[in-house]
């Protein structure tokens, strides 16, 4: 396991399934306490996401829409999860408006084969954000 040089943290990990694969999860600073800190913890991102060659899954609390080209540009070859589910844009925080208002700044990504087959939003009791919980086909 590796730490990721994100500030509120990240993790790498090598997963032994049938089909081994990568896993990142993270946590970004918001970009509006500080933008600079948030644009570095992308650019970490962006660099893990391309030494990792084949499949990979990226979760977390990116602190990002797909609107910002900064968390675009870092998960370059990733499929979100509630794209490829039909899932859309449900919002993901914060829990105290409807999920249809708010923003999606959680995600589930994945790249080399893995397929996102379904994906649910949770609410968590004492929590600002909701939960994605995703189910992932790995290659053969």
């Amino acid at each position: 396991m590796t730490q990721l040089p994100v500030s509120k943290g990240a993790w790498q990990m090598r997963v032994a399934a049938s089909t081994p694969f990568e896993l990142v999860g993270l946590h970004t600073t918001q970009p509006l306490i500080s933008y600079d800190e948030w644009r570095a913890d992308h650019d970490a991102l962006r660099a893990a996401v391309a030494a990792i060659h084949g499949p990979l899954v990226v979760a977390g609390d990116f602190n990002a829409t797909l609107d910002h080209s900064t968390f675009r540009d870092g998960t370059t070859g990733c499929a979100d999860a509630a794209e490829r589910t039909g899932e859309g844009l449900v919002a993901t925080w914060p829990t105290r408006f409807p999920r249809w208002f708010g923003v999606q700044i959680d995600h589930v990504l994945v790249t080399g084969g893995i397929t996102a087959e379904t994906m649910e939003v949770h609410d968590i009791p004492g929590s600002d954000h909701r939960a994605l919980v995703t189910r992932l086909r790995l290659p053969a």
